[in-house]
């Protein structure tokens, strides 16, 4: 089956299911501190439901950016969509985060104590993606971070500047994106296999090993786009596939490029192939992934604190609901008024 051409997609219902899997991963992980009740962690021993959906997430974007930069007019333009893509939404939830949450959570005198050299980092601290911080704050004694999920919206962001980079680098071609890839994903299963990581300063502010995990998926899906005439398309591999990945996500060598191989073929398989108008219209019109994804830890935090004898899966249920109506707030009055702004940029080539 050759590379389906039309529009129609499952990638908004693939970005909003990702979102909600991290919320279901880290309810029982934000109640005990640890993995010890997380579904997949329990039935793998590898990788957790949140990393799946993280590396998901990166293999969606991976594609849709590198056709995002192959379609935009000029490079600036390509730029001044990513950036008021992902800085709006960011920025409101960082602000509601600290000046929202952090008091009603019963952090209102950490607020008024902030030194006004504190004040006048917030918007360097915006600038760079940072993670919202208060000293001093607290949701419990196990979660002590305003939003833990923000991490990865900086790195993200890097990999929508790769692009760019390697097109100045002149690594834009086939053949050279395939060297790239092949480096970063050399790196990761370095340290995959040496269980290595070290610590990279700013401009990454991560540890190596997540930078070249997520790179590498990245990447990846980037290759799914650059080589999508190459494809072959096969719904009789769904069910092979599936047992493979299954059966290889059991050890901590193979989980992560099983997901980025195999998972992957199985996710823009789906994504781009299978038809159904409900699932192709979700995010069409409200994309509220993004917003869902930014609201979710602080959400948690708060119910964990106030309803501390809420099952997990309650807990979760109730944060997907709640992030949904914050996700869809975001969208409505923060998000969709620059992604129409956006769209002045937005020309296609010829």
């Amino acid at each position: 089956m050759k590379h389906e051409t039309n529009n129609a997609n499952n990638f908004g219902a693939l970005r909003l299911f990702f979102a909600s899997l991290v919320i279901f991963s880290h309810a029982p992980e934000l109640v005990d501190g640890d993995r010890s009740r997380e579904v997949l962690s329990r039935i793998f021993g590898t990788i957790s439901f949140g990393e799946l959906a993280v590396d998901g997430f990166f293999l969606i974007s991976g594609y849709l950016i590198l056709k995002s930069f192959q379609t935009s007019v000029t490079i600036k333009s390509f730029l001044i969509k990513r950036v008021l893509r992902i800085y709006p939404g960011f920025i409101v939830a960082f602000l509601v985060c600290i000046f929202v949450v952090a008091p009603f959570s019963g952090g209102w005198q950490l607020i008024s104590h902030l030194s006004f050299s504190k004040f006048l980092q917030i918007p360097f601290n915006l600038l760079i993606l940072n993670s919202p911080e208060v000293d001093g704050f607290y949701f419990s004694n196990k979660i002590n971070a305003l939003n833990g999920s923000t991490w990865t919206v900086w790195l993200e962001f890097l990999c929508y500047l790769s692009i760019p980079t390697m097109f100045f680098l002149g690594l834009h071609d086939k053949r050279r994106y395939a060297y790239v890839l092949g480096f970063s994903a050399t790196i990761f299963l370095v340290l995959l296999v040496t269980g290595k990581d070290y610590w990279l300063p700013y401009p990454l502010r991560i540890g190596a090993y997540h930078s070249s995990r997520l790179w590498t998926a990245f990447l990846i899906g980037g290759a799914f786009y650059y080589y999508r005439d190459l494809i072959a398309w096969n719904n009789k591999l769904n069910l092979p596939c599936l047992i493979l990945l299954i059966l290889l996500m059991f050890s901590p060598y193979t989980a992560e490029l099983a997901v980025f191989t195999i998972g992957a073929y199985l996710l823009f398989n789906f994504a781009l192939n299978y038809k159904n108008k409900w699932l192709n219209s979700v995010g069409t019109r409200h994309d509220i992934s993004y917003g869902v994804y930014l609201y979710a830890w602080p959400i948690q935090g708060l119910l964990i604190q106030h309803c501390p004898k809420a099952s997990p899966l309650l807990q979760a249920v109730a944060t997907l609901l709640i992030a949904s109506i914050a996700g869809y707030l975001s969208w409505i009055w923060v998000e969709k008024p620059f992604n129409q702004l956006k769209n002045r940029w937005a020309l296609k080539r010829p």
